[in-house]
């Protein structure tokens, strides 16, 4: 087995954060089946089809497999009766080389409030503000569903209980994380441990947590998760009010 590059073991490494608040902006309709406790989900390689180009979620890369630097890869062929063919760096090879997969699996994402880069960061009282700004909904995650409703988990451990029981009794298997961004200077292979869980930090601003679905057959896409009405532990609010009333308050 070929031993991870420092940039591979960078992403297996636990997150250090800490998880607030998990939410969900779409249509008020689909949230109020969301709350009933119908979790609909796509497999990810929804997110990648040509159909989908435009809209918010979309990624070509959905699936990421690995992510390669022009100038560290070489590629060598020999035409019949031709001598070798080399092509890289030095003739013409330039950028990055993205591989992605057509990963064939339900994910019902979301969007993370979490406390990211000033997590156990000890920052002086003007940089209080900062931090409280960072918590706040990204502005390109905001704009993106204008005029949308956001369904928000009140109560994160009994959501993520009443989805491991319901995935138990159906015999599904089931892996949520937080999606880890990587930036345009990364160069090697996404670990299978971490397959659909990891996309290009231009899609950093959607903070996403990720529930991904797996099972001995294959799952349908549409697949729906029934676990039981969420009303007690979730609300549903227009994006607008979350945004002007939302706020974090500190104990003495």
């Amino acid at each position: 087995m070929t031993p991870l590059s420092l940039a591979e073991n960078d992403l297996l490494q636990p997150r250090e954060t800490k998880l607030l608040c998990l939410i969900k902006f779409g249509e008020e309709q689909h949230l109020k089946s969301l709350a009933d406790g119908k979790l609909r989900c796509r497999h990810l390689e929804y997110y990648k089809a040509e159909e989908n180009r435009g809209k918010v979620f979309y990624d070509q890369h959905e699936g990421l497999a690995g992510f390669y630097q022009a100038r560290q890869i070489s590629i060598h062929f020999t035409p019949k009766n031709q001598p070798p063919v080399i092509i890289n760096a030095d003739n013409g090879l330039v950028g990055q080389v993205p591989v992605s997969l057509n990963l064939k699996k339900p994910a019902f994402c979301m969007y993370a409030i979490h406390t990211g880069e000033w997590t156990n960061r000890k920052f002086t009282e003007s940089e209080f503000e900062d931090f409280k700004s960072y918590l706040q909904v990204t502005k390109k995650m905001e704009g993106g569903y204008k005029n949308k409703h956001v369904w928000v988990i009140t109560d994160g451990l009994e959501f993520n209980s009443r989805l491991g029981k319901a995935c138990k009794a159906q015999n599904i298997g089931l892996q949520g994380d937080l999606v880890r961004y990587i930036d345009g200077d990364f160069h090697g292979t996404v670990p299978q441990k971490i397959s659909g869980f990891v996309k290009t930090n231009e899609f950093s601003h959607e903070r996403e947590y990720r529930y991904v679905f797996d099972a001995a057959h294959d799952l349908p896409d549409p697949f729906v998760l029934e676990v039981g009405s969420l009303k007690d532990i979730s609300t549903i609010i227009p994006v607008e009010d979350f945004k002007n009333s939302w706020s974090i308050q500190f104990s003495e």
